[in-house]
């Protein structure tokens, strides 16, 4: 079997583990997550969103803690491609 040919199954075996643990999230409409997640992640994303659809400041917004430099939270990973793309194609909720 060529290198390429195994490559490819265990990535489609990658792929097929995580569909079916997250088939609940993915399928159903039930909400994945805890703790920061829902408390500090979800408006960090909602707030990502915005800034790529309407055109929101990214260097600075008054809605969170009274003011606050976005780009100095690592947690949103403002810079992330993933999270900009996911934020970019997807809504936050």
């Amino acid at each position: 079997m060529s290198s390429s040919r195994v490559s490819f199954i265990l990535l489609a075996l990658l792929i097929a583990a995580v569909c079916y643990f997250f088939w609940p999230v993915l399928g159903m409409k039930y909400f994945f997550g805890y703790a920061d997640n829902v408390l500090h992640g979800l408006p960090l994303t909602t707030l990502h969103s915005r800034i790529l659809h309407e055109g929101e400041s990214a260097l600075w917004s008054n809605l969170i803690y009274g003011g606050h430099p976005l780009f100095a939270e690592s947690q949103g990973a403002f810079a992330n491609p993933a999270n900009i793309l996911l934020s970019w194609l997807l809504p936050p909720l």
